[in-house]
């Protein structure tokens, strides 16, 4: 039969030595975690990074990524520019028909489905170079996951996120390197929804990597 009373004894003096070696080295205190409290990102104090997505009042970064193939679509934006619908919402018919595109060129189902990412902040200052990589880590792992043979990057916050660091004009036309993955950089479907004499360019780009999908 347990004896209750001597378990708790022990437990109590191993609790009282615990306390008296930490006063010892100079703890005061026992720092507590409450339950659902959100995990600060270690990239800088008051930074919340996730999968998912939440409105908030601060201000940040978040990115989609969808999956066609053997090519990963990742689509970036400041906190600040998401509107009511939701992140990439204005701009989700112009990817969407990217996205029919490439599969239908390289003779693959696309599915539709996304994965959103986001670092936000809600007290100034704010820093959209330290909320993208915050979510590089996250992103990371899920391209582990994917292994895509090329990554096309739309628009100038996923391209800084692989480490592009030329104007989307400059960067465009040619794959960088990621990783040992291949990089496209280009405009982003809301860029080119703004600016119509693009389409060109973009179309161009998504030619390229057709092509590379392909291993013609």
């Amino acid at each position: 039969m347990r004896d209750i009373k001597k378990e708790y004894d022990e437990i109590a003096g191993s609790l009282v030595s615990s306390l008296e070696l930490m006063n010892y080295a100079g703890v005061t205190g026992i720092p507590i975690v409450k339950p659902g409290t959100p995990e600060v990102s270690p990239e800088g104090e008051g930074w919340v990074t996730s999968e998912g997505f939440k409105k908030t009042e601060g201000d940040g970064a978040v990115f989609g990524l969808w999956k066609v193939g053997e090519a990963l679509f990742v689509n970036g934006s400041g906190i600040s520019g998401v509107g009511e619908g939701g992140p990439f919402s204005e701009e989700e018919d112009q990817l969407s028909k990217i996205l029919v595109w490439v599969a239908s060129e390289t003779g693959v189902k696309y599915s539709g489905e996304r994965s959103l990412f986001s670092s936000i902040k809600n007290t100034p200052p704010f820093d959209i170079k330290t909320a993208i990589s915050n979510c590089s880590t996250l992103i990371d792992e899920k391209i582990a996951n994917f292994k895509p043979k090329v990554i096309v990057a739309l628009g100038p916050e996923a391209a800084f996120l692989f480490t592009v660091r030329e104007d989307i004009k400059e960067a465009r036309g040619r794959f960088h390197s990621y990783k040992n993955i291949m990089v496209m950089p280009t405009y982003s479907p809301l860029e080119i929804l703004r600016r119509r004499e693009l389409r060109g360019d973009i179309f161009e780009d998504m030619k390229m990597v057709v092509k590379e999908l392909k291993g013609l």
